[in-house]
């Protein structure tokens, strides 16, 4: 039995030598895994580091650009600024265009001819001791003659302090009732807005008179901080906005000083002298 019991311990002495082999090559394949994908994530972070770096670059380029517009420096139309920033190389091109007047199509725009396309004022009129506030709309003198116009709503934003006198409206082109009428209380001032039928006022480009709404308002305070304006359907202006000034493109390049790779920011703003309003904003990693 003793002779048994040898033979079988002689047997098992291999086996615990496998058994740390395997273990030690298991593991070995789970570090590399391991260490193999935390490199990546590794790359990744720096990578998308950069990429944060030159862009905020970029940025800066462009901020000075539009701080050297908004202070009156003239600008060349290749520069690069003074220093590094993130460890990034940023060069500027600057391109004035023409001045005039621009009209928005949709986020594109082009340089035209100024035609406005309604013109709305407000005046407000004190009669018998009660205040009037009288909205009037007007076809401008060159005005395209060949276009009908749909007018949906009229809306005014009366004096703080001020409320719509019910019953009240009259109306030269239409009759409208306090039921066409929606008043809301935004920060403590009222505006009204009257809706024009289910399907809007139609205009005629035969009909050149001007239109006008007048109501009553009651009230304490100043009478001012007032304003009215149309919404009309858009098929019948062809156009969204319109902006007076002259256009500039800024492109600013900014290139890593470690891997010289770059990222581009084209704006394109329109500047009237005073105001800067930034129109397209593109980046180009």
């Amino acid at each position: 039995m003793h002779k048994l019991l040898q033979i079988l311990r002689r047997n098992e002495r291999g086996q615990g030598l496998i058994i740390v082999l395997i273990t030690v090559a298991v593991g070995g394949l789970l570090a590399a895994a391991t260490l193999g994908y935390a490199g990546t994530i590794l790359k990744n972070n720096i990578a998308e580091a950069r990429y944060v770096n030159r862009l905020c670059a970029a940025e800066a380029g462009v901020e000075d650009a539009l701080w050297s517009m908004k202070n009156h420096i003239t600008l060349p139309s290749q520069y690069s600024l003074p220093q590094d920033l993130n460890n990034a190389r940023v060069t500027l091109n600057y391109t004035p265009g023409s001045a005039g007047i621009y009209n928005l199509f949709s986020g594109a725009w082009s340089l035209s001819v100024h035609a406005d396309f309604l013109n709305i004022k407000s005046t407000i009129e004190t009669l018998g001791g009660n205040n009037y506030l009288k909205i009037e709309i007007a076809k401008p003198a060159d005005f395209d003659i060949t276009k009908n116009i749909t007018i949906d709503t009229i809306s005014a934003q009366l004096p703080a302090g001020y409320t719509y006198q019910s019953d009240s409206t009259t109306c030269n082109f239409m009759t409208l009732l306090d039921s066409d009428i929606s008043d809301q209380l935004f920060y403590g001032v009222h505006i009204l807005t009257w809706t024009l039928g289910s399907h809007g006022y139609q205009w005629s480009n035969t009909d050149n008179g001007n239109k006008t709404i007048t109501f009553q308002i009651t009230g304490n305070g100043d009478l001012h901080n007032y304003y009215s304006w149309i919404h009309v359907q858009s098929h019948d202006i062809g156009y969204v906005g319109e902006l007076s000034g002259s256009p500039y493109t800024i492109i600013a390049t900014a290139t890593s000083t470690i891997d010289n790779k770059s990222t581009t920011i084209t704006a394109t703003v329109m500047y009237d002298g005073t105001n800067l309003y930034i129109i397209s904003w593109q980046v180009d990693p």
